[in-house]
């Protein structure tokens, strides 16, 4: 995956095979979380539908966080607002900064 500046990217940005291969990342993140839990259909359904972006945070492991964005006119957020539907941290103290300032950029 082509990291963006700043170590993170959007969902939205990537090619059909590097969202399978984030979809696989993200589901290994949540289950650092609560063991099997998995936000594909939650992920997929934000992108298809046009309802925000998911972040996708890189490190040194691949990634190491995302969050499930919700803003503009169509999504629960409104218009000015972005909702954090969901947001996955796997272990280490940098992944947590690095999220907080990736959600921001959306």
């Amino acid at each position: 995956m082509r990291q963006a500046a700043g170590g993170w990217l959007r969902f939205s940005d990537l090619s059909q095979a590097q969202r399978e291969e984030a979809l696989q990342s993200c589901r290994d993140v949540a289950d650092t979380v609560y063991p099997g839990l998995d936000l594909s259909g939650e992920i997929g359904a934000t992108h298809a539908q046009g309802l925000g972006d998911i972040v996708l945070v890189e490190g040194g492991r691949g990634i190491v966080a995302f969050a499930v964005c919700h803003y503009g006119p169509r999504s629960e957020a409104g218009a000015d607002t972005c909702f954090v539907k969901f947001g996955a941290v796997r272990d280490g103290r940098s992944a947590v900064t690095r999220l907080s300032s990736a959600a921001r950029r959306v």
